[in-house]
């Protein structure tokens, strides 16, 4: 498998509040921004539209900020012929959670927009329609010496129940050749591309949400997401940024 990094031109100011006071800082608006999740695969011959149209949320002004893409690469199909190098075992799982939580089936393309199934997304090629944003919170993660503090402060009226945040780094601008299965033959370009996904539970002190935890691998990562869920799997808030450079 071969992959080419193109540079990225990080702008920090344009990416949902990255600060490089620490390792790195994210926060989102008080505002929900849209958390939309790919399951795909290498080995998947109708994956590619899939993954280029999350590629193209690269260009939307409000990036982190309002929309934040996670692709997850599955393995499920690498005995088609082709191991998905960029796939997870525990993509696998999640994949079958999410599906569980949405009352859908565990099938790739499979897109999810905040935890539920999105099938329409072939008709949005902008990227998902902003929604009569709630005011829901702010959710805030800084990063340093290996730790996350990760706060989400409701905004009044909310209620939240027993949260947890999940983090994972992203990198961008994967390719690869592939040489069997169903996309032989194909260069496949992939972005937002998720490592392993670290979660916790927020404890609630003087009315805000939080909690340190570690910070998974971060090996050649360009950027970061953040999302805190409720209890019953619903989502309470998203955010994510570039990275600094030299901090992956």
């Amino acid at each position: 498998m071969q992959r080419r990094r193109a540079l990225l031109a990080v702008s920090l100011i344009l990416t949902a509040g990255v600060s490089q006071a620490a390792t790195w800082h994210v926060y989102s608006d008080t505002r929900q921004a849209q958390l939309v999740e790919l399951f795909t695969s290498e080995g998947c011959s109708s994956c590619p539209p899939a993954d280029g149209w999350l590629s193209s949320l690269k260009t939307q002004p409000q990036l982190f900020r309002s929309v934040v893409p996670v692709a997850y690469h599955v393995t499920y199909w690498d005995y088609l012929g082709w191991e998905d190098t960029l796939g997870l075992p525990a993509h696998d799982a999640r994949h079958r959670s999410q599906a569980a939580f949405a009352n859908s089936a565990v099938y790739t393309p499979g897109v999810f927009l905040q935890g539920r199934e999105w099938r329409s997304w072939r008709r949005h090629p902008e990227g998902p329609m902003p929604a009569a944003a709630d005011e829901v919170g702010e959710l805030r993660a800084e990063a340093d010496n290996g730790r996350i503090q990760v706060t989400f402060t409701p905004a009044p009226g909310i209620r939240v129940n027993a949260p947890e945040v999940f983090v994972t780094y992203l990198r961008m601008n994967e390719t690869t050749q592939v040489r069997a299965g169903e996309n032989r033959g194909r260069e496949l370009t992939h972005d937002f591309v998720a490592g392993a996904v670290a979660r916790e539970r927020l404890q609630l002190e003087s009315g805000v949400w939080q909690v340190t935890l570690p910070e998974p691998p971060a090996q050649d990562a360009d950027a970061v997401a953040v999302w805190v869920k409720q209890a019953d799997g619903t989502l309470l808030q998203a955010s994510g940024g570039y990275l600094p450079s030299g901090s992956s």
